[in-house]
């Protein structure tokens, strides 16, 4: 059973993800406002800025029918279900990015051999109006108890994409100012090599995620540090982590309890799930709990 603290710590977490992925869906017509803004005045940015809600956008098209199967229920041939469907959706969405951001790059490099002027203000227009939206709709911070990150390709923050947008629209002030041609693409060049960085990264946790690795977000060192720091427990070991599907994490270990905590046991079991859910986001554990004479000696902190 779970306690008060925890139904509270999961109904605030579910709240927010579902406040987050309606706002994402925000992100569609921004994407095509972009694109159709980048057409008609020949800004190179504009793509870079579109690609970076775009990639939101397919990132949740393809979670959703993912997470749908996810929820399928387990059977003898799936025993894990269908939760690694999302991490094959993110690792296809990090790779399209890849491809679709080297490709800016390299129409940016190719431009600045032959200068185009962008239309400014078609610029300066369509970024402020989005700097304002992000303000608006998409300012609003996270619970403290949402610890947990999803594996992204583009900033997951609005203040980091805040500093995309910036400077796209210093560029188009500066284009209406100066009549620079190439201060829009080289502003596309930067941002399109930032989204691959991002994208990259995203590779590499989808990767790790795949063989089972410990989430990069997920701080062990703390995790048992918080654990140790519970009265009655004496020492941990065989401590797993993994990612479970949408995105939830999960941990497995053996909790030593002092002999004379042992008739607390379970209430330091609850004591432990709590802090996994409201400090680290970790909804699902399995702590098995031990008394000093069941540890072996040879017993390690992490795995087996």
């Amino acid at each position: 059973m779970k306690s008060d603290k925890q139904i509270e710590v999961f109904a605030g977490v579910a709240s927010c993800q579902r406040q987050a992925r309606w706002n994402k869906w925000l992100y569609l017509p921004i994407a095509l406002a972009l694109s159709v803004g980048s057409l008609f005045s020949g800004s190179l940015a504009l793509i870079a800025i579109a690609l970076l809600y775009a990639s939101d956008v397919v990132e949740l098209l393809m979670s959703s029918a993912a997470t749908r199967l996810t929820r399928r229920q387990k059977e003898d041939r799936v025993v894990l279900g269908y939760g690694r469907l999302e991490i094959a959706t993110e690792l296809a969405n990090c790779v399209a990015v890849v491809l679709l951001s080297a490709s800016v790059i390299y129409h940016g490099v190719m431009r600045l051999n032959s200068p185009h002027l962008a239309q400014g203000w078609i610029i300066v227009v369509l970024v402020s109006v989005l700097i304002g939206i992000e303000l608006l709709v998409f300012s609003k911070p996270a619970p403290t108890s949402w610890r947990r990150r999803k594996i992204g390709t583009s900033p997951p923050l609005w203040s980091d994409r805040l500093a995309f947008l910036l400077p796209v629209l210093a560029g188009g002030v500066a284009i209406l100012l100066l009549g620079s041609g190439r201060t829009d693409t080289i502003i596309a060049v930067l941002l399109s090599g930032a989204l691959l960085w991002f994208a990259l990264r995203g590779i590499g946790e989808a990767l790790r995620s795949s063989l089972l690795g410990a989430p990069s977000n997920l701080n062990a060192v703390q995790v048992v540090q918080q654990i140790m720091s519970v009265e009655g427990v004496q020492d941990i070991h065989h401590l797993h982590f993994w990612r479970l599907p949408e995105q939830g994490l999960a941990i497995d270990a053996h909790i030593v309890v002092t002999v004379p905590n042992w008739p607390r046991a379970e209430a330091i079991r609850d004591h432990i799930e709590a802090i996994l859910i409201r400090k680290f986001g970790v909804e699902h554990s399995t702590l098995e709990m031990e008394t000093p004479d069941r540890e072996l000696d040879s017993c390690h902190v992490y795995g087996s």
